[in-house]
């Protein structure tokens, strides 16, 4: 079908899940992964040409380790680590005996063409995945079904798979998008990126908002409706893709894009001043990061603090345990970067959506309700005082707090600071703070008794959403009742501020909704003394809250608080941002 099709006809807008913000304009590039479900299938007859495919599939994985070194290479010196670490789990997965061994299995014992026992490998592992409902583990077999493709292109001999000739005039329209292919192509770079499938919360997706590249996922059948060099303008904002626009559309974009640019270097000037309401109420804006050298980015970003440091990044990304030296070393890196500003160090949150290559973390048969958080460092006391006395060596070059994980009894917290409290001892320093994450309804409820033995709260939205409504997001069926402005979650988060206030503690948020623009007037109304979230959001809601008095944001939080339905309250506050911050958001 060519894009005189009634459906594509010239400026047809299609729609799919905006994930990375952003216009892009360009000329359409089609990369198309091929690889899984189109190989050839084929007997082989001799040991001998059964041992030139076995050398074949090897050759196949050597050129795809170098592919994958060569891009790690260019990471390193990255501003945030995401694409580095994502390529190191694909690194590893690569030395996977399921893949390397099975394979090799099945071409020596089946006689196949390496093609098609690979394909079965992937099928089987698959069918092991299908079974399983993590989030994290979803996302593992994303990354096996990657790989495996990955192979199959180099063993048809397309190793570079043309995305040489694609260019930063280039928007890029592809069925799948691999980690190592979206790092490539954002690092050409092209202009946008628009996909069949996927989803925001796809590696490729974490990787384009690492570079800023405009991209929309989800079209599914879209590069059917295409060809090579058709005119494409994409909306990562809104997730529109609209075919052949106009030049009056063009040129509406084109401005819209320069008004974004223009307000962004704003953003950026003003971030260096605190976040004060014009009222004199003061929210504390820090950053979200899992390595040292994202550091810079969050201060280059107007960040006060490190308000939530994850420190289980490197047991997910690497086969060997960090020892209590590496870690010591490690956290005194963030520090010193930090030069007299806080970093809150979470201790280890494994389990649950996040399982390690090096660790044996018990699964159970629902991962998200068991072994994860505090609960698998309290049983594993070895690799938890290691980690405590790394972030307390630390302390001696500058401020750091302690922030335990999935808090849902107080009875955790109490053995918790124990351990902390006798170490400190141990080593001879002062005292630091510590902290609990909200994130349970079973701390939401108790949070005056944990007040009691905290010094601050911070609340991880994301979780306690999650576990709150019962709801998976990333489950298609029941994402549609995944509702952070459900009546249930702000009333959780007005009575923990209201507890951790009366207690006299300071409370956070460092999940999503911290950095998302449509909750800042919820956060702000309800007090919330600080705010953790990805860099490169801190700016614009550092502008929002120095445009808004306190009293303002109080009375209307009062208003939302007697709404019933969470879409009656996405409008108010939808209207609010187009009213209050039109100057802002740009249109």
């Amino acid at each position: 079908m060519n894009n005189t099709d009634e459906q594509t006809a010239p400026g047809n807008v299609l729609f799919g899940d905006g994930a990375v913000g952003g216009i892009a304009i360009g000329r359409v590039f089609l990369q198309m992964s091929g690889g899984l479900g189109s190989a050839m299938r084929y007997q082989i007859g001799g040991d001998r040409e059964i041992k030139k495919e076995v050398k074949r599939f090897e050759a196949a994985i050597v050129r795809v380790r170098r592919s994958f070194e060569g891009l790690r290479q260019t990471l390193k010196t990255a501003e945030s680590q995401d694409p580095l670490l994502i390529l190191q789990t694909h690194l590893e997965l690569l030395e996977d005996p399921k893949i390397n061994d099975e394979t090799r299995r099945l071409i020596e014992t089946e006689r196949i063409n390496a093609e098609w026992a690979l394909q079965r490998v992937h099928d089987e592992i698959h069918a092991i995945f299908d079974k399983i409902e993590d989030e994290y583990i979803k996302a593992r077999a994303e990354d096996v079904h990657h790989l495996c493709n990955r192979i199959q292109q180099e063993l048809a001999g397309d190793p570079i798979r043309k995305q040489a000739a694609a260019n930063h005039n280039s928007i890029v329209v592809t069925d799948i998008l691999a980690p190592d292919l979206a790092i490539a192509l954002c690092q050409l770079p092209v202009a946008g990126i628009v996909t069949e499938s996927g989803s925001a919360m796809s590696h490729a997706a974490i990787i384009a908002r690492t570079y800023s590249t405009p991209m929309v996922m989800g079209i599914p059948g879209l590069a059917e409706l295409l060809n090579n060099g058709d005119e494409l303008l994409i909306d990562g904002s809104d997730g529109s893709v609209t075919v052949a626009p106009s030049d009056e559309v063009l040129a509406q974009a084109r401005r819209k894009q320069q008004d974004q640019a223009q307000r962004r270097q704003r953003f950026l000037e003003e971030s260096s001043q605190q976040a004060i309401t014009p009222d004199g109420f003061r929210v504390a804006l820090n950053a979200n990061i899992e390595l040292p050298d994202e550091v810079p980015s969050a201060i280059r970003n107007g960040a006060e603090s490190i308000g939530l440091y994850r420190t289980e990044y490197r047991l997910l990304t690497s086969n060997e345990v960090p020892d209590l030296g590496s870690l010591t070393d490690e956290y005194i890196s963030v520090i010193r970067q930090l030069k007299g500003r806080t970093v809150t160090f979470r201790t280890i949150d494994l389990g649950g959506d996040k399982m390690p290559l090096n660790l044996n973390v018990p699964v159970g048969s629902n991962p998200a309700l068991g072994l994860r958080g505090i609960r698998y460092s309290l049983r594993s006391p070895g690799l938890f005082r290691d980690q405590l006395r790394a972030i307390l060596r630390a302390s001696r070059l500058g401020p750091a707090r302690i922030l335990l994980p999935m808090v849902s009894d107080h009875g955790e917290l109490v053995r918790a600071r124990a351990i902390i409290d006798e170490l400190t001892v141990e080593e001879q320093v002062e005292p630091l703070p510590v902290g609990v994450m909200i994130e349970t309804p079973s701390s939401v409820m108790i949070a005056d008794i944990l007040a009691c033995n905290a010094d601050f709260f911070s609340i991880g939205s994301n979780d306690l959403i999650q576990y709150t409504l019962a709801v998976d997001r990333t489950d298609e069926s029941v994402s549609y009742l995944y509702a952070p402005l459900h009546l249930s979650i702000l009333r959780m988060l007005r009575d923990v501020s209201r507890i951790g206030h009366d207690a006299g503690i300071e409370v956070g948020v460092c999940g999503e909704i911290a950095g998302d623009p449509l909750f800042t007037l919820v956060l702000l109304g309800l007090q919330i003394d600080t705010l953790s979230m990805s860099p490169s959001g801190i700016p614009l809601i550092h502008a929002m809250i120095r445009r808004t008095p306190l009293e303002e944001a109080r009375q209307l939080m009062q208003g939302v608080m007697a709404l019933k339905d969470p879409d009656e309250v996405a409008k108010i506050l939808q209207q609010q941002l187009r009213t209050r911050f039109s100057d802002l958001l740009g249109s």
